[in-house]
């Protein structure tokens, strides 16, 4: 500790920050000191995400510092990803002028594609698509692999594509890299949580970290098998991968005798090639996100009935397994601070329809649906929430093409994952996205007992809200489609009794459903696990 001190003391980050890297991996717990002075050093070196997070994790350690150090957590990655904007524009451009001259490559597109849809620019959006859609049709199958699953599933609507991306995904993997046999009867599960370390508050790692905390832990033992390079989860034992190949990793997990390897869906993407061999005797994948990648062995997703669809059929082709109460049980975040609509900058007397998605979720179809509900309930305001300059001036743009007042059109800095229950607790109603879910804030929305509007898609990224809505027995707040959304956002916009009639019913079904029961959750999961391993064995 001696040498981290001094060469932190000197300016020295660059040995600071090897030494202090060392001294939290072999610490537990670490110390908070040493957390802090690691994303100092983490950001003077210019690794700005890894300093992010570290603060994150020290913020949970130091509740009394807690809202100050995610404020630097979020500035952190608002200079990430400002610093790309002119890297993106100069991509964009470059995009555009191929185009017209017709020479664009697939990995072009997809990265056109992406800014397009990160910085929230509708209109050229729209053109992108169509011209995606007609190619994809013209039978140009290069393109039907453009994009990872979640990203294809947000934009693509088209019954056949899906279809057809559909069978991509449920692809049948290669030969198994060992013959693992399960742990005996009797013996703890042994369970592998296949992740990505550096997203400290999504989906997934909410549910470890519950799981972990929870009496689940008395009958089985998890690990997180790290694919990345940020912080693991608190309270969790893990095994690093990031540095070695994939048989040396597929060993490695071989090696631990796991009866069941959990692959949380987007994080499989840093490591595709991973679960294309048969590495524990189950494999099996959240049904929250898209699913197993092309090729890869994937034995049943963890599903519920709301999600999965007609006996299952939304689940690219796989197995349900028997259906939990609920595909998930991770409450949000808890708010970081109270907070009120004046010190948010939101008006008193307006109707504030809030719809704090990440800009990459908001594609034309729902800022579509948005001006409806706008141009039919005069007396709201649209409330986001966006990361940088670029995306506020598209959203602006956007928004003025729709004549309507540019006061009705609220634009906040893009808030903290803790920040956003508090922040809807401020707001009369949230809107979610479609074709793909916002399941985030859908979860924030209910713990702030707010109502939020939700359309059931195709698959079951776009399934997420409807499943949670249904599962405590919110039904009535689930879209049958199009009009229907509109219908229910503007009445709701409409009528201040109706929304306290539904105030009121949030927080009953809350106390009375198993939506955020993390013991439920790992109750069936234990038992799904147990029956595997018997039938495995």
């Amino acid at each position: 500790m001696e040498t981290a001190l001094a060469a932190y003391q000197t300016g020295n980050f660059a040995l600071a920050y090897q030494e202090l890297s060392r001294i939290v991996a072999d610490a537990y717990p670490v110390q908070p000191q040493h957390l802090l002075m690691l994303a100092q050093s983490a950001a003077k070196m210019g690794k700005l995400s890894q300093a992010g997070n570290l603060y994150l994790r020290a913020a949970t350690l130091l509740p009394e510092k807690s809202a100050a150090l995610r404020k630097i957590a979020a500035e952190m990655k608002r200079q990430i990803i400002e610093a790309d904007t002119p890297k993106a524009l100069s991509r964009m451009e470059t995009c555009r002028k191929m185009l017209r001259s017709g020479q664009e490559t697939p990995a072009m597109l997809r990265e056109y594609f992406h800014d397009l849809r990160r910085y929230m620019a509708i209109d050229e959006q729209r053109i992108m698509t169509q011209l995606l859609l007609d190619r994809l049709r013209a039978g140009d199958e290069a393109l039907l692999a453009l994009e990872p699953p979640e990203h294809f599933l947000a934009w693509c609507e088209d019954d056949v594509l899906l279809d057809r991306r559909v069978r991509l995904l449920a692809g049948g993997g290669g030969q198994d890299v060992v013959a693992p046999q399960a742990a005996g009867t009797g013996q703890p599960l042994k369970i592998g949580w296949l992740g990505h370390r550096e997203e400290q508050y999504d989906g997934s790692r909410l549910l470890l970290q519950s799981l972990a905390a929870s009496p689940f832990t008395e009958a089985a033992e998890i690990c997180f098998i790290d694919t990345g390079d940020g912080e693991p989860p608190e309270g969790v034992h893990s095994l690093l991968i990031a540095g070695l190949d994939d048989d040396q990793a597929r060993a490695a997990l071989a090696a631990k005798g796991f009866d069941a390897i959990i692959d949380t869906g987007g994080p499989a993407a840093w490591r595709p090639q991973l679960l294309t061999r048969r590495i524990s005797p189950l494999h099996l994948a959240l049904a929250g996100y898209p699913g197993p990648r092309e090729g890869q062995i994937c034995d049943g997703f963890i599903s519920d009935t709301h999600l999965a669809g007609p006996a299952g059929k939304d689940l690219c082709g796989l197995p349900q397994l028997p259906p939990f109460s609920c595909f998930t049980a991770a409450p949000p975040v808890p708010a970081s601070a109270a907070t009120s609509r004046e010190s948010l900058g939101l008006p008193a007397d307006a109707v504030v329809i809030a719809a704090l998605h990440p800009p990459a979720h908001i594609g034309p179809k729902t800022a579509d649906l948005w001006a409806e509900i706008l141009t039919a309930a005069p007396n709201t305001v649209l409330w986001l929430g966006l990361p940088d300059a670029l995306t506020k001036a598209n959203a602006k743009r956007w928004f003025g093409s729709l004549d309507l007042p540019e006061d009705r059109l609220i634009v906040s800095p893009a808030p903290a994952d803790t920040e956003i229950p508090d922040w809807l607790s401020q707001a009369d109603l949230a809107l979610d996205t479609v074709p793909f879910n916002g399941l985030g804030q859908t979860k924030a929305a209910l713990w702030a007992h707010r109502p939020v509007v939700t359309m059931r898609g195709r698959l079951a990224g776009g399934r997420t809200s409807a499943s949670l809505l249904a599962a405590a027995g919110l039904d009535d707040l689930v879209a049958t489609g199009p009009e229907d959304y509109v219908q229910k956002a503007v009445a709701l916009a409409q009528h201040p009794g109706l929304r306290q009639q539904w105030t009121g019913r949030i927080a009953e079904s809350l106390s009375a459903s198993r939506i955020f029961d993390i013991s439920a959750f790992a109750a069936d999961l234990t038992a799904l696990l147990t029956k595997g391993r018997a039938v495995k064995t």
